[in-house]
């Protein structure tokens, strides 16, 4: 059976309440997040007990926890932001340098400039991507 409710909550007389037990988890699982940095390392520094990293991921991202209308709040704003800020640090500094600024320079003696053109035809588009690289000689060779 899928669960369609989010993780810390439960329905009573038809209205969505807290899990006193899950949500003192999930307070534990944002808490963990900022002080070991990982994802996985916070689920089992909580007691979360999951081996999904995306698992972790949506409930740290997931802003019904702040409360609305129907979901009563289980994090404070200020702890939210500081685990999705961090959250979008690490992702950011996973992505390396920006596709615009490539060079292969070091590497082959090539640079290739930004492409600025959306082209769907695959011919085409290689034909363009062929025509953003710039030669350049080195050492006078």
């Amino acid at each position: 059976m899928s669960r369609h409710l989010p993780y810390g909550y439960r329905i009573e007389n038809g209205v969505c309440v807290i899990n006193n037990e899950e949500s003192g988890i999930l307070k534990k699982l944002f808490l963990s997040y900022l002080e070991v940095g990982t994802l996985l390392g916070a689920s089992d520094k909580s007691g979360f007990n999951t081996k999904s990293h995306a698992c972790v991921k949506r409930i740290l991202i997931n802003k019904r926890y702040l409360g609305d209308d129907y979901y009563p709040k289980i994090i404070e704003k200020e702890l939210f932001e500081k685990v999705n800020e961090k959250l979008k640090e690490k992702e950011n500094s996973r992505k390396g340098v920006p596709s615009d600024e490539k060079t292969y320079q070091d590497i082959i003696g090539f640079k290739i400039r930004k492409e600025e053109k959306k082209i769907l035809d695959p011919f085409e588009l290689a034909s363009y991507r062929y025509s953003l690289i710039e030669c350049e000689v080195k050492d006078g060779k």
